[in-house]
């Protein structure tokens, strides 16, 4: 079985948004992709009671890309 690496895609929250989304419905769409990545949208994360700059630069630790 292959482990996916976790694709981080990021941008200043207001901004690209759709391109994000489009990003992630595009691999997670993708045979192949979804096969080797999972992406990750800070804004698809769930509400925690963690700082907002620790949850992000855990998420991006654990990233490959």
């Amino acid at each position: 079985m292959t482990t996916r690496k976790q694709l981080f895609i990021s941008s200043v929250q207001k901004e690209l948004a759709a391109e994000r989304r489009m990003l992630k419905e595009y691999v997670h769409g993708d045979l192949l992709l979804r096969r080797f990545f999972e992406v990750f949208l800070f804004e698809d994360k769930p509400a925690s009671d963690r700082h907002i700059d620790e949850v992000y630069l855990q998420e991006v630790e654990q990233s490959a890309i």
